[in-house]
């Protein structure tokens, strides 16, 4: 919907529902309706803050209702409120049902909005490592194909940076999923470690190698995670581990 089409559909469902409080008094006064404090208006979203102030409107009705017929009302709470919930205000509770449902339900990150990218907030430091690491896993081709090796160095940066966002919404939003991938980036992080630094042979095959093992091992272990969730966070993570210290390959 646009935004004046959701916000109609929205106004008149709110005030269908907040008029059912008033006009059924009797009704639920008599199934023994507990007190009524708060009534939440649960959207996936709204774009126009006009719903708010149609919401204080219906409120100030309930209350005037209240206030004319105390007897018959009595269900009312005198301190009612009304509250917009959108889909966000129930994150820890959606992650909950999602590790609880054993696969069966598959989380994908394309839900959460994240932020644009700002390429100027990558670090210099971490910028140069990736740089250097993808001379060890490609070292011909900075020689051979300077634009192409570019645009990788310039790849893996964007999912260094997509990868930090990323784990910080899900941080903050969904801290048991985030425990999650932690976990397993944490455990597998030392295993990278020794297998980047003792390798003597190809190290872009190394890389390759490291990049299936470490998606299998996500799919495995996180495995309510949708294909796409798995695939973003196995390169993000991926592109940390070049930008920061685990990925270190010997010479």
């Amino acid at each position: 919907y646009d935004n004046d089409t959701l916000y109609e559909k929205q106004r008149v469902k709110a005030t269908t529902d907040i008029d059912k409080i008033i006009k059924n008094g009797a009704r639920l006064t008599a199934i023994g309706v507990a007190i009524i404090k708060e009534w939440h208006f649960v959207v996936p979203k709204y774009n126009d803050t006009r719903i708010l102030a149609h919401l204080q409107k219906k409120k100030a009705e309930v209350l005037a209702a209240k206030k004319a017929n105390p007897t018959g009302l009595a269900y009312i709470d005198d301190a009612f409120d009304v509250f917009v919930k959108e889909a966000n205000d129930f994150q820890i509770e959606i992650s909950q049902v999602i590790r609880a449902r054993n696969g069966k339900i598959k989380f994908d990150f394309s839900v959460m909005s994240i932020e644009e990218i700002d390429y100027a907030e990558c670090d210099s430091a971490k910028v140069a490592n990736i740089k250097r690491k993808m001379r060890a896993i490609l070292p011909s081709m900075e020689e051979n194909d300077k634009t192409r090796f570019d645009k990788i160095v310039s790849i893996h940066i964007a999912y260094y940076l997509q990868g930090v966002k990323l784990l910080n919404e899900l941080r903050q939003r969904m801290p048991d999923i985030h425990k999650d991938i932690f976990d397993i980036k944490k455990a597998y992080s030392a295993e990278v470690q020794t297998q980047t630094s003792m390798n003597t042979g190809n190290n872009k095959a190394l890389f390759d190698r490291i990049m299936d093992e470490f998606g299998t091992a996500l799919q495995r272990e996180v495995e309510y995670l949708h294909t796409t969730a798995i695939l973003e966070l196995k390169r993000d993570i991926i592109a940390e581990w070049l930008a920061d210290c685990p990925m270190e390959f010997g010479l």
